[in-house]
């Protein structure tokens, strides 16, 4: 049993190594799409939105909000149109993603105590640039509209800390934990990397037998296998969990120190919880290939059950905001259970037993895919037998 073990495995690394599409695949296609979609989110973030500012006062205090924004880290004023300049036109031209408008008497509302409003235009084309602005633009306003009351306060003779607490009496202190610096390299790469990561296990374990059970080459497997079909896939799946290893080590080992992604939790469960979703993967798509022999249509069918991955998985939408379908098909791929486990670990350095019901679940489709391998290769052997007969 173990020399027939072996002979597969060897069998199959050779085969993932000179056979064209899982070379591509597990090694070729990693090496450049992982390194340039970390350069896209480099920078960490977006910074400094062009905005326009259309001031129709011309005060000391329209100014002042000018200067503002353009002060908020967010947030660049870039423009400065006379009132001949539509917002409408400034957003359609591109030149600025948002545009403010500064009313007339607005100085003069605002110090004699009277509401003044403050249109802004936003493109929200964009969701992301939409809630930026709308965030900084709302700071802006808070910071003046309380700089106006403590001036205020103080005129009419109160200290400087009574008019602070007049003006500003509740005060939010926000301390956001595990992104504290909204880092979209941080947020958006180890979602990417490894939703694709495990759609290339699962595309290259979907033709490891298919593309073998033809013709003389599959009876060579066989008796390489010592006629076994538990070695046949056991060997082949740790085949592939060793090349797929060494990918792991390439986003964990190699990307996340080059750009500076922070690791907070334990390497060693972290590997635990990437070896048990990579026999997830291994398995399912093992248990299509058994089943289903046509190469093109298994392909087609993987394609179809991972390709929603990076969505249904909650990652870019919860899954308690989805509809009841969606959901429900969320928790079918074996990603969902992963990525849960991947932001206790990577981000909040959970303790590894609040990690224990993500283990359970990909244990599950661990055991649903050796079944389905090791059912659906016995009936393809029947089958040839009966054939042959």
């Amino acid at each position: 049993m173990k020399f027939g073990l072996l002979h597969i495995v060897k069998h199959e690394l050779l085969r993932l190594i000179t056979f064209p599409s899982s070379r591509n695949l597990m090694i070729i296609i990693p090496l450049i799409t992982f390194f340039f979609l970390s350069f896209i989110y480099i920078r960490g973030g977006i910074r400094k939105i062009p905005v326009a500012v259309i001031d129709h006062d011309q005060t000391q205090m329209s100014r002042l909000v000018t200067r503002y924004i353009d002060a908020e880290s967010m947030l660049k004023v870039v423009l400065q149109p006379d009132s001949r300049g539509t917002a409408e036109e400034i957003l359609g031209k591109e030149e600025a993603y948002a545009v403010v408008v500064i009313p007339k008497d607005f100085q003069k509302k605002v110090l004699s105590g009277k509401s003044s409003p403050l249109p802004a235009f936003v493109n929200a084309s964009s969701i992301l640039h939409g809630n930026m602005i709308y965030s900084a633009l709302s700071t802006v306003s808070v910071t003046i509209s309380s700089g106006a009351l403590i001036e205020r306060f103080k005129q009419s003779g109160k200290h400087f800390d009574q008019s602070m607490a007049m003006a500003i009496p509740i005060k939010v202190h926000l301390k956001p934990l595990y992104n504290p610096w909204y880092n979209y390299l941080y947020y958006l790469i180890p979602g990417l990397l490894t939703v694709l990561f495990f759609m290339m296990v699962f595309f290259v374990a979907a033709r490891s037998l298919n593309s073998e059970c033809k013709g003389e080459g599959f009876k060579e497997l066989l008796e390489k296998s010592n006629h076994s079909i538990f070695n046949l896939v056991l060997g082949k799946t740790i085949g592939i969990y060793l090349l797929s290893m060494s990918i792991y080590l390439l986003i964990i080992g190699i990307i996340f120190p080059l750009f500076g992604i922070p690791l907070y939790g334990s390497i060693w469960h972290l590997t635990l919880l990437f070896t048990l979703a990579i026999f997830a993967n291994i398995f399912m798509g093992m248990g299509i290939s058994a089943i289903v022999t046509d190469q093109v249509i298994a392909m087609d069918l993987s394609f179809f059950y991972n390709s929603p991955a990076f969505v249904f998985s909650g990652f870019t939408f919860p899954i308690f905001g989805m509809p009841a379908l969606n959901a429900f098909y969320a928790h079918l791929i074996p990603y969902t259970y992963f990525l849960t486990g991947f932001i206790k670990i990577y981000e909040m350095d959970t303790p590894l037993r609040y990690v224990y019901p993500e283990f359970q679940s990909l244990g599950i489709f661990i055991l649903i895919g050796f079944v389905l391998s090791l059912g659906g290769l016995w009936l393809h052997i029947r089958k040839l037998k009966s054939c042959a007969v």
